[in-house]
């Protein structure tokens, strides 16, 4: 996953929400629903396999993009 638990609650969520509600596989539809569809297959499994390349990309715009579409 390219935001986990604990990145999407900071971002987008109260100190106060329990993100145990928060299944790990809705993450995941997330990120295969919005940002596989943005990204193409080829460039978002490069993302997710060299995050290093992708520090400002990932850090900057998809962890909120991420977190946002979770709490949605």
């Amino acid at each position: 996953m390219i935001a986990s638990k604990a990145e999407i609650k900071a971002l987008a969520f109260s100190n106060t929400f329990d993100m145990n509600a928060v299944k790990d596989n809705l993450i995941q539809l997330v990120e295969w629903e919005q940002v596989l569809s943005l990204f193409g297959a080829d460039f978002y499994d490069d993302v997710v396999a060299n995050p290093g390349t992708y520090t400002t990309l990932i850090g900057t715009y998809l962890k909120p993009y991420i977190a946002y579409n979770v709490k949605a």
